[in-house]
């Protein structure tokens, strides 16, 4: 894995500023964008900054009754979104960002199934292994969970009576712990099977025993990524379309996933019209090669 190390931050700002007047230059049509939510104010922030500079016109907000005919790319940002779209999927076909199919992202939102999925598919070298008995410490996830929210750090026996009495285990996996101050996300536009562009952002914490979510990286970096091979693989497995974010740690040179968010990741809001130029390309180029 390949990053930026201490240049990051000017690096950012020149990858930043270059895609910015690639699109600028091409006097691209002006496209409409809807992002459907957004979580929080900071992701909201991000995504109107970088797109003042481009000639695409956005529109926030989570208003499921408006005209999605009027909008080139419609995004989602959280499982809400996936699910409130469901009704009107036949009026998203023409999204030039596919919206994943109910079949494909209800595996990735349930750990559980997801963990299942790769097992299945002789995949499971990819993921954590389950926490057994005294396998002290580890991580109790809930299956159906967003931003790390009811993910525990379990340390000992004592810890585990306490917190266990409490909750209902069904809904959670035992995982074992993976140490180490370092993760990543890799945010993927997949069309047609086929990644259309991938970026990769290291997430840098301040403690050893990050809970990703709850706890906040002091330093982001962009990295270029080896994996990607191993990411195609397992989303052509779950036959995937759209945007996503695959979160993990890599462990003795091979990705440990702990999850594939269907939707856009956090830390890809500053780039986020990267993403919307690259699905725009790739119909153009599409509609060429079709004359």
């Amino acid at each position: 894995m390949k990053c930026t190390g201490r240049y990051s931050r000017l690096l950012k700002i020149l990858f930043f500023l270059s895609s910015i007047i690639n699109i600028n230059i091409k006097k691209r049509v002006k496209r409409n964008i809807l992002v459907v939510s957004t979580p929080n104010e900071s992701w909201k922030k991000n995504i109107l900054l970088a797109f003042r500079y481009t000639p695409y016109k956005i529109d926030i907000g989570s208003d499921n009754t408006r005209c999605f005919s009027d909008y080139d790319v419609i995004v989602v940002t959280s499982i809400n979104d996936l699910l409130k779209l469901e009704a009107h999927r036949k009026n998203l076909d023409h999204s030039l960002i596919p919206i994943p199919s109910p079949e494909s992202y209800l595996i990735c939102h349930d750990k559980g199934l997801f963990y299942q999925h790769m097992k299945k598919n002789n995949m499971s070298m990819f993921i954590p292994e389950y926490a057994k008995n005294s396998d002290y410490p580890y991580l109790l996830k809930k299956r159906i969970d967003s931003f790390g929210r009811n993910t525990l750090y379990i340390e000992n026996e004592s810890s585990e009576m306490e917190i266990i009495r409490n909750i209902e285990m069904k809904e959670y996996i035992k995982q074992k712990y993976i140490s180490g101050n370092i993760e990543y996300s890799t945010h993927i536009l997949m069309i047609n099977s086929k990644i259309v562009y991938h970026l990769t952002v290291k997430h840098i914490f301040d403690t050893s025993k990050p809970i990703f979510g709850k706890d906040l990286p002091t330093k982001r970096e962009l990295c270029s990524t080896i994996y990607i091979d191993i990411f195609v693989k397992i989303l052509n497995s779950i036959k995937f379309n759209g945007l996503c974010c695959i979160d993990y740690k890599v462990v003795n040179n091979r990705p440990t996933i702990f999850e594939i968010n269907p939707r856009m990741g956090g830390s890809l809001t500053p780039y986020l019209f990267i993403f919307i130029q690259k699905a725009i390309d790739f119909k153009e180029t599409s509609k060429r090669k079709t004359k």
